[in-house]
């Protein structure tokens, strides 16, 4: 079945033919490839929603919308042990995934562009399907419709099916990144620019978003009245600071003295992500070392430079992968013809041109894989359909040899960089679901001797290896522990209502309490002795200077032997004198 809009042909039913690939995709990726959680944020999501972690669950993620989280919740309660957090994140990339692959298979797009972005798009989408998280599930469902704004003809964007269809998607992708999804609102800019008579429909789909964002943030407040007189909002928004933004690199000494601290404090802070310590880690402290960290900071261009280096680093693969893609697109486009026959040429350029400056932006701040992907996925879609747009009649191409040449080794270029990431990326990760199984085995071996221990991680980033869990799979030994929480969890409602069931009314107690306790251990995964011994040392000392007093401090190993691999679990003990 086709629908017909005056010279362009768009295969009615593309959209199922879509999903039946993403289906295929999705099955390959979760059941035949080693996949994952992308990020440990995906896994202390679950673990608040569905009380993973041994403490009670609560509709508490900052990331996501409170309707999202109360839903959860409740779904969580009602079935415990059923998958319902990756399932959903999984659904939800595959929903996003599926309007990218529709853009390949649209007709409008002649087969030899499409070849040349199938290897890259492939690989790239697959990506997201086998390291799954719910930042790319949010992004590859509103930069999906962005696109779809712009290829569908009039005939179908009238039906209201579609609408709707494409309304819930964007609305889907709010639900679960918000305060991103906001930001990337500034990506449709293109849809405007070259499609100015879809204005309408572009402003009411932005403007039901935005009411959806208001209305969840007056239900947050009313489903937490806590958080009125709680300065955890504020809390988090400083640690974003200085975790995520550039304000907390390059430490300066003197940043790090005014703000009381040591370097071997200021390490484990930024390094560990250990922030229990509110005498210490509090919001008058990382203030001020965020503003004296700024008087001293380097140049706006050697801040820049090095922010893009950073950025460039963390997505050197994906990066390989697209830029021969776009290159070879953009030489198409040019012996084609796409460029001469576009009627609006110049509106085109500057369209490109504003939807890579989000990207340049966020790449100054932190640009990750998991933001990345879709980003450069959306960008290569406009470079294959904004030249072409109105373009009635490209006629026949003659290829020279030497054209076809280049067109085919930058294909083979951006072909070959996707089987590299594979090969990189598929052999790591099963390395990981393997210390993740270690893990496993270790903390069911220590709950059988300990009633549901609570554990502190030592190395809150990846010191369980909870980035490597299937997203449909829970090992069982974590539902035999409680895990304390912490990162950005730190200074929540549920985080201090679980320190007071535990007899800590702060962080700082907590950390007291450790002590010569025969209820709370220390827990870090050792895959290199050396590095794991140093963050021994880490906390020996933090807890000499800041703790202890100055008694001298020792982990006791209760589980494993020193100096090999695998789960570690520590008892604390001090003694005074040095």
């Amino acid at each position: 079945m086709t629908v017909s809009d005056g010279d362009k042909v768009v295969t009615g039913g593309s959209w199922l033919t879509a999903w039946f690939i993403t289906l295929a995709m999705a099955s390959v990726a979760i059941f035949l490839l080693p996949a994952s959680f992308n990020v440990a944020d995906d896994v202390g999501s679950q673990m608040i929603l569905a009380g993973l972690d041994g403490f009670p669950s609560a509709a508490d993620v900052p990331f996501h919308s409170q309707l999202l989280n109360s839903t959860i919740c409740g779904l969580y309660q009602l079935q415990p042990s059923f998958p319902w957090y990756g399932l959903l994140v999984l659904l939800t990339t595959m929903l996003g995934v599926s309007l990218f692959v529709r853009l390949l298979l649209d007709r409008q797009q002649p087969t030899l562009a499409r070849l040349l972005c199938l290897p890259a798009f492939t690989v790239l989408l697959g990506h997201t399907l086998y390291s799954v998280t719910f930042t790319s599930a949010a992004l590859l469902c509103q930069l999906g419709v962005f696109l779809s704004l712009l290829t569908l003809p009039d005939s179908q964007l009238r039906r209201r099916s579609c609408q709707l269809s494409l309304l819930a998607l964007l609305l889907l992708a709010f639900l679960w990144r918000w305060q991103l999804s906001c930001y990337v609102l500034l990506l449709a800019l293109p849809v405007l620019m070259v499609r100015p008579e879809r204005l309408r429909m572009v402003l009411l789909f932005a403007a039901t978003a935005l009411v959806l964002v208001a209305c969840d943030r007056g239900l947050s407040r009313l489903a937490s009245p806590e958080l009125a007189g709680s300065d955890y909002p504020q809390f988090y928004q400083m640690r974003a600071q200085f975790h995520d933004r550039p304000g907390g690199r390059q430490a300066a000494d003197s940043a790090i003295q005014a703000a009381g601290w040591t370097r071997e404090d200021y390490r484990m802070y930024r390094e560990l992500w250990v922030i229990h310590d509110n005498e210490k880690f509090n919001i008058p402290s990382v203030a001020t070392f965020l503003q004296a960290n700024q008087a001293v900071r380097p140049s706006v261009w050697s801040r820049i430079g090095s922010a893009l280096q950073q950025s460039y680093r963390e997505n050197t693969m994906s990066l390989r992968i697209f830029l021969p893609m776009v290159l070879g697109l953009c030489f198409w486009h040019w012996v084609s013809g796409s460029w001469q026959l576009c009627r609006r040429r110049r509106m085109t350029i500057l369209a490109l041109l504003v939807a890579i400056g989000p990207l340049l932006f966020l790449a100054y701040f932190r640009l990750v894989p998991r933001v990345a992907i879709p980003m450069l996925l959306y960008l290569a879609g406009l470079v294959l359909i904004l030249p072409r747009l109105d373009v009635e009649d490209s006629g026949s191409s003659r290829w020279s040899r030497p054209g076809l040449a280049i067109l085919l080794i930058l294909g083979l270029l951006s072909s070959g960089f996707a089987v590299k990431m594979l090969a990189v990326e598929l052999p790591a990760q099963k390395h990981r679901q393997q210390q993740l199984e270690d893990v496993n085995r270790g903390l069911v071996d220590f709950a059988s001797q300990n009633f549901m221990p609570v554990l502190l991680r030592l190395d809150t980033g990846a010191g369980l290896r909870h980035a490597a869990m299937h997203p449909l799979r829970v090992p069982v030994g974590f539902r035999l522990v409680r895990i304390i929480p912490s990162g950005w969890q730190t200074g929540s409602a549920r985080y201090r209502q679980i320190l007071a069931g535990l007899g800590a009314d702060s962080g700082h107690e907590l950390l007291r309490q450790g002590v010569d306790s025969d209820q709370l251990y220390f827990v870090q995964y050792v895959e290199d002795p050396l590095l794991a011994e140093q963050t021994l040392q880490l906390w020996k000392s933090y807890y000499e200077r800041n703790i202890t007093g100055g008694s001298v401090v020792t982990f006791e190993r209760v589980l494993g032997d020193a100096g090999q691999q695998g789960l570690a679990v520590y008892r604390l003990g001090a003694s005074q004198g040095k």
